[in-house]
């Protein structure tokens, strides 16, 4: 869509950042688990 493959960068972090405390063995809700679904964007500079 206009934007230089090169200039993408993807992170998956997994269990890593989560959002709240849905890790592991302990039991969540789906709703709980949907907060840790998500997608972050950063832009670091505009050209």
């Amino acid at each position: 869509m206009g934007i230089s493959e090169s200039r993408i960068t993807t992170v998956g972090y997994g269990d890593e950042y989560i959002l709240n405390d849905c890790r592991g063995t302990k039991k969540c809700t789906e709703e709980q688990h949907q907060v840790n679904r998500r997608v972050e964007v950063k832009i670091l500079s505009v050209e």
